[in-house]
């Protein structure tokens, strides 16, 4: 399970905070109420995900705040656990507020934690992850490059998806090597391909990016966070007792 130094370098800077508890209600306050203005306006909004709305409304979707200090990752694999373990929680959002971390970094925390909870629990992997962080690199050349853009969540976000649930976004599309019957060949050429769930989604969030303007989608995107970081500037200091 070996990860990159200089990655590890930035985590532990990152991670070198500590918070009061009044502090870190506050924090949780904003954090939430800016995730879910990202997920009503754009996630949901923008129709960026078939499943959301109805998930939320069913109650399979969660979210939470973790404020990690130093390089324990005890209390957050125990986070993963809980949520492998209980089948009701479909899509879990784990977000943690005013974490200046670098995007590339956060990628690859995500994938090392979600590592090391199956490593714990042991047996096949549960959940997939995704990194949400309000800085992804995206490109505009195809539908699937441009998915980072819809990730840019306020604050850096481990969003977790059940791997039963999310294979259905994958029906349809080729795994591996397929043998083809040499006489059948043609008559399968010609028959119109069948695109998969998980392409239809991307090409529909393309065409939503391109109707909605994909610069002010950015523009808007990083205004939600610029409003989040103010937000947290603005909490009073602790007052401290003499």
């Amino acid at each position: 399970m070996s990860i990159s130094v200089s990655f590890e370098r930035q985590w532990r800077a990152a991670f070198e905070r500590e918070f009061s508890h009044t502090r870190r209600s506050a924090m949780t306050q904003i954090a939430l109420s800016f995730n879910e203005q990202y997920n009503e306006r754009f996630v949901e909004g923008q129709s960026l995900c078939p499943y959301a709305r109805e998930g939320r409304k069913r109650g399979e979707t969660q979210r939470f705040t973790h404020f990690q200090s130093g390089d324990d990752w005890s209390a957050l694999v125990q986070l993963f656990l809980n949520i492998a373990s209980d089948e009701t929680q479909v899509v879990t959002q784990v977000i943690f507020p005013d974490l200046e971390i670098e995007a590339e970094s956060w990628i690859e925390f995500c994938h090392h934690i979600t590592r090391l909870g199956h490593a714990a629990r042991g047996g096949g992997d549960v959940l997939a992850n995704a990194a949400l962080h309000p800085r992804l690199s995206y490109r505009t050349t195809s539908a699937y490059s441009l998915i980072p853009l819809f990730r840019r969540a306020p604050d850096p976000t481990i969003q977790w998806v059940r791997l039963d649930r999310l294979e259905k976004l994958y029906e349809g599309r080729a795994k591996g090597s397929t043998f083809i019957d040499p006489a059948k060949l043609l008559s399968m050429l010609d028959r119109p391909a069948v695109k998969s769930l998980y392409d239809r989604v991307a090409e529909a969030n393309l065409a939503t990016a391109l109707g909605y303007g994909i610069g002010r989608m950015e523009s808007e995107l990083s205004e939600l966070y610029q409003d989040a970081q103010r937000a947290y500037r603005d909490i009073p200091p602790d007052i401290v007792p003499h």
